[in-house]
């Protein structure tokens, strides 16, 4: 189904039409006479021809005219580079209460989940974490401790052993 551009200072209607994802593919006029197609890279580097244009391009999301640049609701994305201008605003945090002290000490997790920095309670690092390709423990720094670690899952301190809710993994073992 087409959105309707109504130009305010022309009044003239452009419709878009959209691929599966939402992209801008053609611009038809009152008419339905083509007056634009676009297509996109592979990371959303518009190519477009005719005489309409929309601001709302790859993914139908608003494309600067001046830069470029696509904004994407929570971050903002060059499609010439590939990459976006910001931190994802999604990296998780969560709370954790040392039940001895009563400190409390932040979780912060990447974006597969894995528990990568603790912090205390006024933003100083506590520890953290590096995990390897199996989510092995491979490098740690500080003394603050979690039983959260790689993925987010549950690790057994006195066995090593990851719990990730249906079965336990061993990832220095080769059994099956």
């Amino acid at each position: 189904m087409p959105v309707e551009q109504i130009n305010n200072t022309t009044s003239a209607v452009t419709y878009l039409h959209h691929d599966q994802q939402g992209s801008t593919r053609l611009l038809t006029g009152s008419t339905g006479t083509v007056t634009g197609k676009c297509t996109y890279s592979a990371y959303g580097t518009p190519t477009c021809e005719g005489t309409a244009t929309t601001p709302l391009g790859y993914d139908a999301h608003y494309t600067s005219p001046d830069t470029g640049l696509i904004y994407l609701r929570a971050r903002t994305y060059d499609p010439t580079t590939g990459q976006f201008l910001s931190v994802d605003p999604a990296v998780m945090r969560v709370e954790q209460l040392n039940n001895s002290s009563g400190a409390v000490t932040y979780l912060h997790h990447d974006q597969a989940g894995s528990t990568r920095l603790l912090t205390g309670s006024s933003g100083e690092t506590e520890a953290t974490f590096t995990y390897g390709p199996y989510g092995e423990l491979t490098c740690s720094t500080g003394t603050a401790t979690t039983p959260l670690g790689y993925d987010g899952q549950y690790t057994n301190s006195y066995t090593g052993l990851i719990y990730m809710r249906a079965r336990t993994y061993a990832w220095l073992s080769d059994e099956k």
